[in-house]
C-alpha cells in the first residue's frame, strides 16, 4: 500500500511542476488558440441560423489530418523532457526505490494524457458558448455541417471540421455519445502511447530521439491520408500502421472498406501501451541513470 501511495506522490509531484513550467503554459495556450480557431465556423453558423449546437462537435475535429498533427505535436512538447529525471530522482530512489519512481512516471503520462484530452474537449465546448445546448441527438447545426449546401458554405462554416464525407459517415454509424466517447478514448490512449514511447526511447538515447520518433508517428498520420487518397491511389491498409490516425473515427472500418475496425484500434493501442510499460520498468531497473536538467 505504501508503494502505491508513493507512486501516486511521484505522479502528483510532476503535476505540481506544471505551475512553474513555461512550456506547460505554452502547450495549453496553443491548445486554446487552436480550438478557438477550429470552432469559429460552428459558432458563426449557429449564430447565423439562431440555433444551438449540441456538445458533439469534437469527434469531427480529427477529420482533418492536420488537426490531429497539431494536437499531438503540442502533446509531444508537453512530454518532451521524458523520462523526467531531475534533482529529486536520487532521493526518491533512495527512499522509495526505482520501481516506485518509474510507476509514478507512467501514472503521470497516463493522467497527463487524460488531462490533455479532457481540456481539449472542454475548450471545444467553451468556445461554442453561448450557442450551446444539450441534446442526445446530433442537432440541426451538425447535420447541416455534415451535408454542406455549397462550396461557399463549406469555406465559410467548415473551418477545419468534417472533411469530405466524414461527418455523415460517422453520424450514420455512431450515436453522438458513442462517437464522442470513442474519440476521447482513442485520443487518450494515443497520447499515452506517444508519451510512453518517448519515455522508453529516451531511457536509452538522448531526449531528442524520443521526440523525433513520436513526431514520425504524428507525421505518419498525414502521410497515411495522402497515401490512401492522393492521386487516385487507394491504399487504406496503411491505416493499420498509423495509430494516431485511429483517433479519427472516419479512418476506421465502415461497412466493407479495408480500414482497421474499432476493436483493432483499441486492442492495438492497449497492447502497445502495455509493451512500453514493461520496457520502461525493465530499463529503469537495469540502467545507470544520469540526472538531467528540465527542458
Amino acid at each position: 500500500m505504501d508503494k502505491v501511495q508513493n507512486a501516486f506522490r511521484v505522479c502528483g509531484n510532476n503535476f505540481l511542476k506544471w505551475r512553474s513550467s513555461p512550456r506547460t503554459v505554452i502547450v495549453f495556450l496553443l491548445l486554446a488558440v487552436f480550438m478557438y480557431y477550429i470552432t469559429a465556423g460552428t459558432r458563426a453558423l449557429a449564430a447565423a441560423q439562431n440555433m444551438a449546437v449540441t456538445p458533439w462537435l469534437f469527434p469531427f475535429i480529427p477529420s482533418y489530418s492536420l488537426n490531429l498533427d497539431i494536437l499531438y505535436f503540442a502533446l509531444i512538447l508537453l512530454f518532451c523532457d521524458a523520462p523526467f529525471f531531475d534533482e529529486q530522482f536520487p532521493y526518491v530512489c533512495m527512499r522509495a526505490g526505482r520501481f516506485v519512481w518509474v510507476v509514478g512516471q507512467i501514472l503521470y503520462i497516463i493522467f497527463a494524457s487524460l488531462v490533455y484530452t479532457a481540456v481539449s474537449y472542454l475548450f471545444c465546448l467553451l468556445f461554442c458558448l453561448p450557442n450551446l445546448s444539450f441534446s442526445m441527438g446530433w442537432g440541426k447545426i451538425l447535420r447541416m455541417m455534415s451535408m454542406p449546401l455549397s462550396k461557399d458554405f463549406a469555406q465559410t462554416y467548415l473551418t477545419g471540421v468534417m472533411a469530405n464525407d466524414s461527418g455523415i459517415n460517422v453520424m450514420s454509424l455512431y450515436t453522438p455519445l458513442q462517437a464522442t466517447l470513442f474519440t476521447l478514448l482513442l485520443m487518450w490512449l494515443a497520447g499515452i502511447f506517444l508519451g510512453l514511447l518517448m519515455f522508453a526511447i529516451n531511457l536509452h538515447a538522448s531526449r531528442g530521439v524520443g521526440s523525433l520518433v513520436a513526431a514520425f508517428f504524428v507525421i505518419l498520420n498525414f502521410f497515411a491520408y495522402i497515401f490512401s487518397s492522393g492521386h487516385g491511389f487507394k491504399a487504406p491498409i496503411i491505416y493499420y500502421f498509423s495509430p494516431i490516425s485511429w483517433v479519427n473515427l472516419a479512418n476506421l472500418q465502415m461497412n466493407a472498406n479495408n480500414r482497421p475496425p474499432l476493436v483493432y484500434a483499441l486492442t492495438t493501442l492497449c497492447l502497445l501501451i502495455l509493451f512500453f510499460i514493461i520496457v520502461s520498468v525493465y530499463s529503469v531497473k537495469q540502467k545507470e541513470i544520469e540526472v538531467l536538467p528540465e527542458i
